[in-house]
């Protein structure tokens, strides 16, 4: 594990997974906003009995109510769970919400497109699906390196929503 996340975590007995890099984010977000702003992440252990992956999803954001979404992809993620939750969120804007959403994307993962935006490099991992959720990002942040990540997360997680 990065020494980055473990001052963070304080763990270093499972090996490094991109879940990692989210809890750091969760942790440091308390920890920066003396615990007056908190993070979430999808827990498999705290999803009831019998409850589906859509129904997990919009009882925490009822539960904690949740007022952006900041979704974490580095380039070692299962992008399969970040389609999800972005069809979720790209499903609100449908229904006439407008959900803030900060996408961290490892710079690996995606590159400036000729219009100015950005486009996925990436090819074979299903990020076709996740062009709809990047045009509605409030902002697209690429980062190369945990620590500028970290910070990144924690400068948007404390500015005003």
């Amino acid at each position: 594990m990065p020494a980055a996340l473990e001052g963070i975590l304080g763990t270093t007995a499972e090996p490094y997974n991109p879940r990692h890099l989210r809890m750091a984010a969760v942790e440091l977000i308390a920890r920066v906003s003396s615990s007056q702003r908190l993070g979430i992440v999808m827990d498999p252990t705290e999803q009831h009995p019998g409850e589906d992956n859509a129904n997990f999803f919009r009882r925490l954001e009822v539960d904690h109510l949740v007022d952006a979404y900041f979704l974490i992809l580095p380039s070692r993620s299962k992008v399969l769970g970040t389609v999800f939750e972005g069809g979720m969120l790209v499903r609100d804007f449908q229904f006439g919400r407008n959900p803030k959403i900060v996408l961290f994307i490892e710079a690996r993962l995606l590159g400036p497109d000729l219009a100015g935006g950005f486009e996925f490099i990436a090819k074979g991992k299903r990020t076709r699906y996740l062009r709809s959720l990047l045009a509605r990002a409030q902002y697209v942040i690429r980062w190369s390196e945990i620590e500028e990540l970290l910070a990144s997360v924690t400068a948007l997680a404390m500015a005003d929503p």
